[in-house]
């Protein structure tokens, strides 16, 4: 009994094998990977802000994973991928994973971006500032050379 199921493990055994990724083939898809680069957008609809992130030449042996588990990829073989309904300001990150089947879902890159911070009272959005608060104030447009009006403020660390 014990030599049938010694067989049985011998003769299954090959077909349990799990494929390697090579270590061209990570090479490979690594260097695609630190190709991406990322843009940002937002639009505005009735005062609410809504910011996305194009990630361009997206790969077709990649696909992106959100920190939410959405995947997004493109079967062209470079291609933009786009994330919308990002919050206003924060700093996201996607994992870079492979598609082939031999690399299935290993991590290859991940990629860090920031959304800067909304400035709804910047000078682009053409709102008068009273200088003098009252019954007669006086009203200006704030100018776009001070930081604080532009339309996002990047924050950056002490």
């Amino acid at each position: 009994m014990k030599k049938i199921i010694f067989m049985f493990v011998l003769l299954f055994a090959p077909l349990i094998v799990k494929a390697e990724c090579s270590t061209d083939e990570v090479i490979r898809l690594k260097s695609l990977a630190s190709k991406i680069s990322i843009t940002y957008d937002y639009t505005e609809k009735n005062g609410y802000i809504s910011f996305s992130a194009t990630f361009h030449n997206v790969h077709k042996d990649l696909k992106l994973i959100d920190v939410t588990n959405k995947e997004y990829s493109s079967n062209e073989e470079f291609s933009d991928v786009k994330i919308d309904n990002l919050n206003f300001s924060g700093t996201y990150y996607v994992n870079i994973v492979s598609k082939l089947q031999n690399c299935k879902n290993e991590l290859m890159l991940k990629k860090y971006y920031t959304i800067p911070y909304y400035n709804s009272y910047s000078y682009a959005t053409s709102r008068q500032v009273p200088v003098v608060p009252g019954k007669h104030a006086s009203y200006h447009h704030p100018s776009p050379s001070y930081l604080l009006c532009n339309k996002s403020v990047v924050r950056s660390p002490l």
